[in-house]
Parts: C-alpha cells; sequence; structure tokens
C-alpha cells in the first residue's frame, strides 16, 4: 500500500494530469470553431507576427515566440485545429499567387 506521503504525491500527479486535460480541452473549445480559428489566424499574424519572415528586434522575437508558444499549444489541444489554420493559409496564399498571374497576364496582353 501507498504511505500518506506516497498517496499525496500521487493524488497531486493526478490533479496535474486533470488540470492538463482542462487547459487543453478549454483551447480546442476556443479555437475550434470556424470564428476561433479566424481569431488564433488574428492573434498569430497581427498580434505576434508569427508568420512574418524575419525578426528584427527582441521584441519581435518575443512576439514571435509567445505565438510559436500558443502555436504549440493548439497543436497539442486538437492538431486539426492547426490543420486547418495552415490549410486556411495556404488557400489565401494561392488565392494571392492566382491574382498575380492573372494581373501579369493581362499586362502581357
Amino acid at each position: 500500500m501507498l504511505d500518506e506521503h506516497e498517496d499525496k504525491r500521487a493524488e497531486a500527479h493526478r490533479k496535474a494530469l486533470n488540470d492538463e486535460e482542462a487547459h487543453y480541452n478549454a483551447i480546442k473549445r476556443v479555437f475550434g470553431s470556424d470564428e476561433g480559428t479566424s481569431i488564433l489566424e488574428w492573434l498569430l499574424t497581427e498580434l505576434c507576427g508569427y508568420w512574418r519572415g524575419s525578426l528584427v528586434t527582441e521584441r519581435e522575437l518575443g512576439r514571435f515566440e509567445l505565438g510559436r508558444t500558443i502555436f504549440n499549444q493548439v497543436c497539442m489541444a486538437d492538431i486539426e485545429i492547426a490543420h486547418n489554420l495552415l490549410d486556411r493559409r495556404r488557400r489565401q496564399a494561392e488565392a494571392v499567387r492566382n491574382e498575380e498571374r492573372k494581373r501579369i497576364d493581362k499586362l502581357r496582353e
């Protein structure tokens, strides 16, 4: 049998696991919808500069690190949220490229 000290440690460990699960479930609830994914994209893009190509200042690096932490937490909570976000960004990039191609083709005519 576990002594009292080991029992308290086991209970504390169980509580920590339950808290972690609740944390990830909360992230899924917040960012799991289409609206939540839009908010996540805004946070990462506008607030954190997560998708920016270069980091110049320490402040930008700090914002990037915050974005990376948020993105990692979302991935741990539900990888499908991250997949949806990345797929959304891919479609946006493709649309921009296609529009640019059309513009260039019109200039060539």
